[in-house]
Order: C-alpha cells, then structure tokens, then sequence
C-alpha cells in the first residue's frame, strides 16, 4: 500500500488568538483546552497516526524548529522536518516538501492538514477512498458541509462529478471569504461547501501543476531542495535559492488554476479556531455556562471564558 504523508505547515505571525498566540508562538502550538490537553499542532498528527500514514512531514520555520520537536517528542511522534529560511507563503512550502518527498518515493501521495483547526470525527476512511483518484493525478479537495453563511471561509464551488470517480465532484470555482449574501446564495443555489484546507494529491501531480503555472519559482524551490543542508534534527532549504522563489499560496497558484482539482464533502463538525468566540465554541461548558483554563475563582458567572495563564 502506498502510505500518505501527512503535510503540516507550521508558522504563521500569531495574530489570531492573541495574546496567547504570539509571533513565537503562534495558535497551533497553544493548547486547546485545559492543561492536560495537547496542541492544535499536536492534535493535527495525532488525527492521522494510522495505518494508511507515513510520519508526518513538518514545514516551519528556524524560529519554530525547537517548539516543532519539543510537541513531537510530547507525544512520542518522529517526523521530517524542513527548515524554510525565510517565510514564501503555503506555495513554496509545500512544493519543497513535494519535491524532497518525490525525491524519496516517485509515487508520493501528501496530505496537507491545517495545524491549527479542530476536527471531532474521524476522516480518514474518506481520504483512504480517494487515495486511487489521487495517483491518477487528481487533486481532492476536502469541503464541509456549511453550517451556515460564514462570510470568513473559503468556498467551494463544484460542477459536475467527475466520471471515472463519481464520488469526487469537479471544482468549477474557489470563492474567497464572501459577503454574507453571497454566501447564502452559494450555499442555496450552487450546493458551495466550506474549503477545509485538507488536500491530497500526489507529489509529482502538485510538481507537475506548480511547473506549469509559476515555473520560474519552481526552479528555485527545487534548487532549494537539492542544496538543501540534511542534518540529524532537520532538513534545511538552501535561502540564496528559497528566498527567490515567488510569495504565494498554493490555492492561488495552482488550486485555482489546475483542472486536475475535484472535492469530496466531509460531513464533520470543523473549525477552524480563528477567534476566541471560536475557541469558546469548540470548549465543554460547565452547568453556568463558563469555561475555565487555569486557576480560576467565579463569583456569580455565567457563559464566561477565562484563561488565567
């Protein structure tokens, strides 16, 4: 069986969830409960130590690297870890990692998973069964089925289904972050799912893309790779190469533009985490309504969060 690499990209400013999240430490590596909880970052490997899973493949950054290891050995997880040298955006990380997992297996398959969102059922039986149309060089995206008219998510448009996968659905568009009109209207007229940011495919398909549409950057993201220094604790891309390469996103760049792109609807409660109402949201209420983190006197409260740390 072909094993998949789970991706995670872990950098990030930590604007979100501030002041908790900070640019050292930014909302995956916060825990996302109580003390005895593990990290969003911690969470996203522990969803995919499976059968069906290689280790996970880590993209972060040198001012990340030590916190990177520090959760892996938390929960007794190994791991790759790739050293950017300088931030290029989601893009440029995972088409290093496509070509330093490609350089190891030519039939790679990868799995990006965001590190920092919150899943409560299990997914992976839905990409085990996506696993043949993404070595036939598709790239499924994964929708959520939406909750509502979130005008804070991206959104998936499909088309048609695609026939020798009937279950995978074409992807006519990508609507970024819409106004809450359009949302609904999405949702109603066009059956729009929640882009989740989970995305499987192959490394040599996301290769093939990124040649295609950015071949300059390609150029030196895979000149990186082949410099790159391998030591024991990480690998690290060459910078004079990696920080030529162009900033951007893997959605904008290749998502949005291949037609090799389908979705598949996940039918789990998702989030994404982005603020502390979310945070709130995802919590386990006591009989007042409060959530406590830490240590925490109440007098008379009720529907309250409170982190004393």
């Amino acid at each position: 069986m072909n094993k998949i690499h789970p991706l995670i990209l872990c950098g990030g400013s930590g604007k979100r969830l501030w002041p908790i999240s900070r640019t050292r430490s930014p909302k995956q590596f916060q825990k996302i409960g109580n003390d005895a909880s593990v990290s969003f970052f911690q969470a996203a490997i522990q969803r995919h130590q499976r059968e069906l899973f290689n280790q996970p493949c880590i993209v972060t950054s040198l001012r990340h690297r030590g916190i990177v290891k520090k959760q892996l050995s938390e929960i007794q997880s190994g791991g790759q870890i790739i050293c950017e040298p300088v931030p290029r955006n989601t893009g440029p990380a995972v088409l290093a990692a496509a070509y330093k997992l490609h350089e190891e297996n030519a039939e790679a398959l990868i799995l990006i998973v965001p590190a920092d969102h919150v899943l409560e059922e299990d997914i992976n039986p839905t990409i085990e069964a996506c696993t043949a149309a993404a070595l036939k060089g598709h790239i499924i995206t994964f929708g959520i089925r939406p909750r509502g008219p979130e005008c804070g998510f991206g959104y998936l448009v499909p088309c048609e289904p695609l026939p020798a996968f009937p279950d995978l659905m074409k992807v006519e568009q990508f609507i970024e972050k819409p106004e809450t009109s359009k949302a609904q209207d999405l949702i109603e007229k066009s059956g729009a799912t929640w882009a989740s940011g989970i995305v499987l495919f192959s490394a040599q398909t996301l290769i093939h893309e990124y040649e295609k549409f950015d071949p300059e950057t390609a150029a030196y993201v895979k000149f990186s790779v082949l410099r790159a220094a391998s030591l024991p604790d990480a690998i690290y891309l060459d910078a004079t190469a990696f920080g030529q390469a162009t900033l951007g996103s893997t959605e904008t760049i290749v998502f949005e533009n291949s037609e090799r792109v389908v979705t598949q609807t996940l039918n789990v409660t998702w989030n994404d985490v982005g603020s502390w109402s979310a945070m709130f949201e995802i919590a386990k209420p006591d009989s007042d309504g409060n959530v406590f983190h830490g240590d925490v006197v109440s007098v008379g409260s009720t529907n309250t969060m409170v982190r004393s740390d």
